[in-house]
């Protein structure tokens, strides 16, 4: 008798020629589990479905039209969720279309998963560049009370989540799609949902996974002054007040008290929130509250839609 565990693994992609066969094969080649993964494609303009189109004779590939467009990693991931319905596997795992997955991945975040009682699980990751391996990740595994509303616990690629848990997000999604959609990022909106519904999320300091870092990502690594500076600049353009608003509100959804608490915060309360409880490193918290000082994170962005 197959005593695997039975994931399925969704994957959004877009003009991943060059990367998405190595990417699948090694999701593919994961050890002692059984999975499928299905796949949604946001109108690639090359040679992607191609390439996918060739891998799909071993009958784990899955093809998913949601006829949504929405021009994100984002809307690709949210439409798939309120297409899919996957009550025949135990476990949802998100894939990008370009990183390297080692082939324990899946098999030691379920471990670490069922140690720790988790419906949700995240984990370091090691950035890739070219061929130039830079390291590990540290995304902190010491959760604060709301380091959710600050910042994602990881790339989305290293998620994976129960199937209860799934079902409950997706209905959810399907709910307050304005809610969800409005965020920029799927992975930020996953675990902000995840915390704020008190369901329980580990943090993996192991990493099991080589992301890719290129021209085209989506996101990429906050890795290197390069990558620092270009967040910075995104952050003086107010790009990160009008992500933790979209969080916020979202949070808000599933957790009332929230409302409360920072409903007119005094500027003294929120300075010593900010420091207790904004991120998982202190280091990152105190970098949190200097945005602060200098105007540029804003109490608002917790009281009203900006």
């Amino acid at each position: 008798m197959d005593n695997k565990p039975k994931i399925a693994v969704l994957l959004a992609s877009f003009n991943g020629e060059a990367f998405i066969q190595e990417q699948i094969e090694t999701i593919l080649n994961q050890s002692k589990v059984n999975l499928k993964i299905y796949i949604s494609d946001d109108g690639s303009d090359d040679n992607t479905i191609n390439v996918i189109q060739q891998l799909k004779h071993n009958n784990c590939i899955e093809i998913i039209e949601t006829n949504l467009k929405g021009g994100s990693a984002a809307y690709n991931f949210f439409n798939l969720i309120k297409t899919l319905i996957l009550d025949d596997f135990e476990y949802v795992a998100f894939a990008d279309q370009d990183d390297i997955w080692l082939n324990n991945k899946l098999v030691n975040g379920i471990s670490t998963m069922t140690e720790n009682n988790a419906e949700g699980y995240s984990s370091n990751f090691t950035v890739l560049k070219g061929n130039r391996n830079l390291g590990k990740v540290n995304k902190g595994v010491r959760q604060t009370k709301y380091d959710f509303l600050f910042s994602s616990p990881g790339p989305g690629c290293t998620f994976i989540i129960t199937r209860k848990s799934y079902s409950q997000l997706r209905i959810e999604l399907i709910k307050n799609s304005i809610a969800f959609y409005g965020c920029r990022y799927h992975d930020w909106a996953i675990y902000a949902y995840y915390r704020s519904k008190n369901l329980k999320w580990v943090i993996d300091q192991n990493s099991y996974i080589l992301y890719r870092q290129h021209s085209n990502n989506d996101t990429g690594a906050n890795k290197g002054i390069k990558a620092f500076s270009k967040r910075i600049k995104l952050i003086q353009k107010q790009w990160y007040n009008l992500e933790i608003n979209k969080i916020f509100n979202l949070s808000t959804c599933y957790n009332h008290d929230l409302k409360e608490e920072f409903s007119n915060i005094s500027p003294l309360r929120f300075s010593y929130l900010l420091l207790k409880y904004s991120r998982r490193k202190i280091s990152e918290r105190i970098f949190v509250f200097w945005l602060y000082l200098f105007k540029l994170l804003n109490r608002k962005s917790f009281i009203q839609k900006l």
